[in-house]
This record gives C-alpha cells, sequence and structure tokens, in this order.
C-alpha cells in the first residue's frame, strides 16, 4: 500500500502542477530491465489549467500541447483565421453520448471582420465509421446551433440588397438559430440594419463521404415577407469561397482531409 500511495504521488506531481484529479481503474504494468507496458480500463488526467500551442505551417494550423500525443493539423484553415488576429474566451466541449459545446465569445479581425457572442451547439452521436461521421450523422439527424450575437462585414455587401440605409460594419444578427431534423434545416434569425427584421432560411443537408462533399440544398431565403433566394445565390456565387462549389439550389463544400 505504501508503495502504490508513492506511486500515486509521483503520477500526480511529476505530470504538472495544475493536475486536479487522476482516475485509474484497473491499472496492470510490468517493468524490467529499463522498459514496460501496462494496461487500464481507464487513465484519465484533469488538469486546471493546459496550454495549447498553435502554430501556422503554409495553410495549415498545428496544435500542440503536452497532453497530446501528437499534433492536430487543421488543413486549408479558412483565411478568416490564418489572416486575422483571433481572440476567443469561454470554449467549452465535451463529446460523450453527445456533442455539447458553448462559447462566450470570439473576435477575427480582419478584413472580414467577424465576432460572436454566446454561441451554443448540440447533438447526438448517431452510427459510423469514426467519431467524426458519428458525430455528422447526428447533428444532421437532430442537432441546433445557436448564436446570441453575430457580427461580420461580410454580410454588408448581401444585406445591401435589400436597404439603402445599410451602413458600413452596421450589420448585426441577433438570435440567430439553426436547426437540423432529419437532414432537414431551418434557420431563423433577428437582423438589425437600418431596418430591422426576421432572416429565415431552410432546406436540407447531408455529406458525401465517397466525393469528400457536404451537400446543402437551399430550397427558400427569406427576409420578412420578401424572397430572397435569388439573390442570395447571386451574392455567395461573388464570394469564391475556396472550397465551396454553387449549382443552384446546391452548394458543395470540399471536406478536409481528417488529421
Amino acid at each position: 500500500m505504501k508503495r502504490f500511495f508513492t506511486l500515486s504521488l509521483f503520477l500526480t506531481s511529476s505530470l504538472a502542477w495544475s493536475v486536479s484529479s487522476v482516475k485509474v481503474q484497473n491499472f496492470n504494468f510490468n517493468y524490467v530491465d529499463g522498459s514496460g507496458v501496462g494496461t487500464a480500463s481507464a487513465f484519465e488526467i484533469i488538469t486546471s489549467q493546459a496550454q495549447v500551442f498553435v502554430n501556422r505551417v503554409g495553410a495549415d494550423l498545428e496544435f500542440t500541447s503536452p497532453l497530446l500525443e501528437e499534433s492536430v493539423t487543421w488543413k486549408d484553415a479558412p483565411s478568416l483565421i490564418l489572416d486575422s488576429k483571433v481572440t476567443v474566451n469561454g470554449f467549452n466541449l465535451n463529446v460523450d453520448k453527445d456533442l455539447v459545446a458553448t462559447l462566450t465569445n470570439a473576435q477575427f479581425d480582419s478584413e472580414s471582420k467577424m465576432s460572436i457572442q454566446n454561441a451554443s451547439a448540440q447533438c447526438a452521436r448517431s452510427q459510423g465509421i469514426d467519431v467524426f461521421e458519428e458525430l455528422i450523422a447526428g447533428c444532421l439527424q437532430k442537432g441546433s446551433v445557436k448564436f446570441a450575437s453575430f457580427e461580420s462585414r461580410s454580410l454588408d455587401s448581401f444585406i445591401s440588397l435589400l436597404s439603402d440605409e445599410v451602413e458600413t460594419e452596421s450589420t448585426q444578427i441577433r438570435s440567430l438559430n439553426l436547426t437540423f431534423d432529419k437532414k432537414n434545416f431551418n434557420l431563423t434569425a433577428n437582423a438589425k440594419f437600418g431596418i430591422n427584421g426576421t432572416l429565415r432560411a431552410k432546406g436540407n443537408a447531408d455529406v458525401d463521404y465517397q466525393n469528400k462533399k457536404a451537400v446543402i440544398r437551399v430550397t427558400e431565403v427569406k427576409f420578412g415577407i420578401l424572397n430572397i433566394t435569388g439573390k442570395f445565390f447571386s451574392e455567395i456565387e461573388k464570394k469564391n469561397i475556396k472550397g465551396m462549389e454553387v449549382r443552384r439550389p446546391y452548394i458543395y463544400f470540399t471536406l478536409n482531409e481528417k488529421n
């Protein structure tokens, strides 16, 4: 018992001063002549503070941390992030039976300045060959995304089609709510930009894993009583976004390779 207690102290003290709890279940270990191997049904280390380092490598972002066995690479990261000063506060993510994510605020200072306040996402995992596919399938079957506030300069040119009163950097989206139900989606948001109204969109979404594309079919976009579906497509076609292809009424997004 004394030796086991000493081992426990060693595990917690040598890992990091910020370790807040350690959970080990059914740990079996053998060590002979300078090497050893062990197995455990549970081996969890929870820290009160963990550092994550992010480095740009070409068009990719590489994430490293003492808690990661190997680096994680976000291939072809959006230019909004690569070319911005990014500030993120209060991001939480839990992936178990469900995916639950919350964000207090995020700021992207670039040509397409964007800010997000009090965001959340939730959906259940479904069947798939890996966690990525399980989450995508589950979110499309039953999921939701909410923003208390969303602002972006990239919205100004689109919104300006609706009103001549729009001022630069005045576009604000409040109470955005995006829901998925059996691959059908509905989006509602309160828009404020000189004139106020409710923005609505609906359609369906799916993933073509064979061709590595997300497929979105937009059936209707409305602002108040105005049907602006055609204007919506005309505007996004001008954006020339990398990895996006528009063939009305479909929008295709190329999926990045997982790494």
